[in-house]
């Protein structure tokens, strides 16, 4: 009996301490603050997009009372002082890959004259966090006393997301209040449709009326695809 109270003092313990290393301990950064010079690319399109683009980037982020914490804002500082209007891309988050795990990326999307916008929700597969994103901006938009205000280029909405942000990104574009003011969409790797099924994170593909890139490994029998979905132009 001495030795089974031993054995579970010391995983009581040994709990305690990876509970509070995870409590304490800053995420991990997801993507190198240096992965526009350090990522080798495979032709000359992608080695422009992958540089850096020519707007200073300015940031600031705002805490909601909803489970997604915060909204975390990209932008360029150019937007500050001038009247133009910048298009929108929305970031669905992966599985534990909150927004603020990846700010070199968003970096980078702004830079090329985005408004680029996340969150940090845990399980963005409903696409409601991604909603929630583009309703922030909709009324920041209206706000006079907003970076943002009359800023924001609804017209010219996209989103992109990364695994169960990738399945997110299908649930903003097709099922939610908004969804109608998607232009294009990016999913990568999304978890494939009957996989999806069997964790209850359905999503139905024969919704989507808009452009859609996707990209995903063969070894899943999903392959890179353009999907130009339901009732929509195919050039």
């Amino acid at each position: 009996m001495k030795i089974i109270g031993i054995i579970a003092l010391v995983i009581a313990i040994g709990i305690a301490w990876i509970a509070y290393k995870f409590l304490t301990t800053p995420p991990e950064i997801m993507a190198p603050e240096d992965y526009e010079t350090s990522v080798h690319t495979g032709g000359e399109i992608e080695a422009k997009y992958l540089a850096h683009g020519t707007f200073e980037v300015s940031f600031f982020e705002e805490e909601t009372s909803e489970e997604w914490a915060k909204y975390e804002v990209y932008y360029p500082k150019a937007l500050e002082s001038g009247t133009e209007k910048y298009p929108v891309i929305v970031v669905a988050n992966g599985s534990g890959v909150r927004a603020s795990r990846y700010p070199a990326v968003f970096n980078h999307y702004a830079s090329w004259g985005f408004i680029v916008i996340g969150n940090e929700h845990d399980t963005s597969y409903a696409g409601d966090s991604s909603d929630a994103s583009l309703a922030y901006l909709i009324k920041a938009n209206d706000d006079p006393s907003s970076v943002l205000y009359r800023k924001v280029d609804l017209d010219n909405v996209g989103i992109v997301g990364h695994s169960q942000g990738g399945v997110g990104t299908f649930a903003a574009i097709t099922a939610q209040e908004h969804s109608d003011m998607y232009k294009a969409a990016v999913s990568l790797s999304p978890v494939p449709e009957e996989s999806a099924k069997a964790i209850h994170w359905d999503y139905d593909p024969t919704k989507i009326k808009i452009p859609v890139l996707i990209f995903a490994g063969e070894e899943n029998d999903v392959i890179l695809t353009v999907s130009c979905g339901v009732g929509c132009h195919r050039p």
